[in-house]
């Protein structure tokens, strides 16, 4: 049987190699993490003014509604 000796050396600058490696990625998940965070915002942020925009659309359409409604009651009352 073969006899197979490890290079300390190796095995150490593997190994450093390695943790390099996963410290980029780290920073990678990092940035990542950052990245979506911000776009969340910047989503919640459309959608709060989305909901004012159909706020104001709904309140100008019952307010554009009102003055028919006005209308037809003067005419019911007003004719008797």
């Amino acid at each position: 049987m073969k006899r197979v000796f490890f290079d300390q050396r190796k095995v150490v600058i593997m190994a450093t190699n390695r943790n390099v490696y996963v410290e980029k990625l780290k920073g990678n998940i990092e940035q990542w993490n950052a990245g979506i965070d911000e776009f969340q915002a910047k989503v919640d942020a459309q959608v709060a003014f989305l909901q004012q925009i159909w706020g104001m659309k709904a309140g100008r359409q019952e307010a554009e509604g009102k003055p028919a409604d006005f209308k037809r009651q003067v005419k019911r009352f007003g004719k008797t």
